[in-house]
């Protein structure tokens, strides 16, 4: 059984696609399996893999290739690699992003020797010109708590996850490709024994300007929205029969609003004010009146009424500034100008 199972998602990343690639094949850890899942791609990304893998002939043995005949979607795509995967460890990648070399070897030994189910890194950012680093927990923060509340980052790229935990028979998997690696963070953070959290930055996360995240216009951002709902009633039902809603009724209620707040940037309309309203309505009268974990404010009044008025497109400069700003969990989603 190999140590760590790397899945990467393949689709249309031609120009990416090599650096990830070599820096898989370059993994100081030498007892792997990196399954690429290539879903439907139209250009030449796999065929650009196997050229580079000529160049590594002590990795060929290591490597598989799953080619999905029609388009499944990220989500789908990541469950054939972890539905393949043989390692004791599974690791997400994005065939757009790549690892540092040590990635595997020290996620792996932190997860060893700590007898984890789950270890979380650092990473980085990467756009034209700029690396920047990011951190995704909170040092000395309990890391499953933080998760859970939704305080660490939820990516799936920046966290080995125990191979058995992904075959639990209570395990959600997301349906859609928004938030899915929400719902796959937070429901194997549940299911995990231990999580630990290694401070270290070890993936670079590549900024794509056509990747779906970037497309803000209205029709992209009802897509983003209606993708991200589904994904959110699931993790939702998954929280509650797994006993967790009260516990961490912070992450849950980050949850609801971080997916209704995709709507913040089309606002100034009325029939998507309506249906932002609409979308977990219990969020309207928590933002107004508050409760004991989520008190209120004039801030989240204000944030309420001028969203509620269509003012927030307009004025989002001034209602996120430090003066007029809302609580964390209202503004959880930080809307971008649209295009």
């Amino acid at each position: 059984m190999p140590k760590v199972s790397f899945v990467v998602a393949v689709y249309n990343v031609s120009d990416y696609v090599e650096r990830c690639a070599q820096s898989l094949f370059e993994q100081t850890l030498d007892d792997i399996e990196i399954i690429f899942c290539d879903d439907a791609s139209t250009d030449n990304s796999v065929q650009l893999v196997r050229n580079l893998l000529d160049h590594y002939p002590q990795r060929r043995e290591h490597v598989k290739f799953i080619c999905n005949e029609t388009n499944q979607g990220t989500a789908i795509n990541r469950w054939n690699g972890a539905k393949a995967a043989t390692g004791e460890y599974v690791l997400f990648v994005d065939g757009d992003d790549y690892l540092e070399v040590t990635m595997g070897e020290q996620l792996y030994n932190e997860a060893v020797s700590s007898n984890a189910d789950m270890v979380q890194c650092d990473c980085f950012y990467d756009s034209p010109g700029e690396i920047v680093r990011k951190q995704t927990s909170i040092p000395g923060e309990d890391l499953r708590d933080c998760l859970m509340n939704r305080i660490a980052r939820h990516n799936i790229w920046i966290r080995l996850f125990k191979r058995s935990l992904l075959d639990n028979d209570q395990l959600v998997w997301p349906k859609c490709h928004m938030a899915d690696d929400l719902v796959i963070s937070i429901a194997v953070t549940a299911l995990a024994q231990k999580a630990v959290y290694l401070p270290i930055p070890l993936y670079h996360y590549n900024y794509n300007p056509n990747s779906i995240m970037s497309r803000r216009n209205e029709a992209g951002l009802l897509r983003m929205y209606e993708q991200q709902l589904v994904n959110t009633d699931l993790l939702l039902d998954f929280w509650k029969k797994q006993g967790l809603q009260e516990k961490y009724e912070m992450g849950y209620v980050r949850t609801m609003s971080h997916a209704r707040n995709i709507l913040l940037d089309i606002t100034d309309k009325k029939k998507y004010r309506k249906l932002w309203r609409r979308t977990y309505p219990e969020l309207n009268r928590l933002i107004f009146w508050g409760n004991k974990n989520h008190p209120s404010s004039l801030h989240n009044k204000i944030w309420f009424v001028a969203v509620s008025l269509g003012l927030f497109p307009s004025c989002q400069r001034y209602l996120l500034s430090k003066y007029l700003r809302p609580s964390e969990e209202w503004r959880i989603m930080m809307p971008r100008k649209r295009g």
